[in-house]
């Protein structure tokens, strides 16, 4: 199949990820198993969209029925550490989505595998025309095993280096991503999609490394299927708070998937919400290099009593 690439290690990408955040991270070196050769702040925006242009991904929910609903995109306000800013552009319905879809292949999701693709390809095939794709498996080490490629080129044989054993280093994965995304996606809206059961017990990165890392300009609306069952749902579930702080963090949502029949529906879920986000481009005022944090507020008046706003809580700006 034309476009897709098999398989590429992931690790360069890790490196970066792990030295980007080591960076701040009280000032602590990246981890010794992995190495380090890249130097504190390596983090680049993509030359067609140099700092401090942004695009923000925002996701608009309707919270008394908790469906996903359209937006007036002129009614839009963005605050960036208090200060409002002027949004030049919005990428809005219909519009191109670049797609990450970084699928649990460790051995504690061996039983839901057949699942896992089913629900990888619909959430492909729900993309607008023109949209792109890539694919990341991960166990205890994280495999780019698609690069960005068209979506309609996108097909079963994607799959075919799935082992499904292991154990699992979601957080490293995510991280990983996360970074690939910024540095490579070619659209403005922008969408990461775990599918996982959310244990992890291989990863170097804890999970507030992972939230700070998740923090980058440009950074795509993060979604988590998890994995799960009736007696293992809900906050009180280790694995899920984890997938949720991130989802706080990064703007976007976790959704139980109760079984392998419940899997598909909630997938669907989750392309009705991409297919209604928005990418919000500005200029920052604030273009100090400083590598401080820039906290994020969008803004929907129209009716904030029913509309709830789903957006990164804020960016780290690049040191130099």
């Amino acid at each position: 199949m034309q476009g897709l690439h098999f398989p590429e290690l992931l690790s360069p990408i890790l490196l970066a990820a792990l030295a980007f955040n080591a960076a701040v991270t009280h000032g602590q070196p990246a981890s010794p198993a992995l190495g380090s050769s890249n130097p504190a702040g390596q983090f680049r925006p993509s030359a067609s969209q140099p700092w401090p242009k942004l695009s923000l991904n925002v996701l608009v929910l309707d919270k008394a029925k908790h469906s996903f609903v359209p937006a007036d995109s002129s009614t839009f306000q963005v605050i960036e550490d208090n200060a409002s800013q002027t949004i030049q552009s919005v990428a809005g319905p219909g519009t191109p989505v670049s797609l990450c879809l970084l699928l649990d292949d460790s051995g504690s999701a061996f039983a839901f595998r057949s699942q896992i693709d089913a629900a990888a390809l619909s959430l492909v095939k729900s993309l607008p025309p023109g949209s792109e794709v890539m694919l990341v498996l991960f166990s205890d080490q994280a495999f780019l095993d698609v690069k960005f490629t068209p979506a309609v080129g996108f097909g079963p044989e994607a799959f075919q280096y799935q082992q499904s054993r292991g154990g699992t280093a979601m957080r490293d994965a995510i991280v990983a991503s996360e970074n690939y995304i910024v540095q490579s996606a070619h659209y403005q809206r922008r969408a990461l999609v775990l599918i996982s059961d959310g244990v992890d017990n291989a990863s170097h990165l804890n999970l507030a490394q992972t939230k700070r890392a998740m923090q980058l300009p440009g950074g795509p609306v993060f979604y988590a299927l998890h994995l799960t069952n009736k007696l293992s749902m809900g906050e009180l579930n280790p694995s899920w708070s984890a997938l949720e702080a991130i989802a706080k963090t990064a703007g976007g949502m976790v959704l139980d998937a109760d079984g392998k029949a419940d899997l598909l529906p909630k997938a669907a879920k989750v392309s009705e919400a991409i297919a209604d986000q928005f990418a919000l481009t500005y200029t920052s005022t604030q273009t100090a290099r400083d590598a401080h944090l820039h906290k994020l507020e969008v803004r929907l008046p129209q009716d904030p009593a029913r509309l709830k706003i789903q957006v990164m809580s804020g960016y780290y700006a690049p040191a130099h």
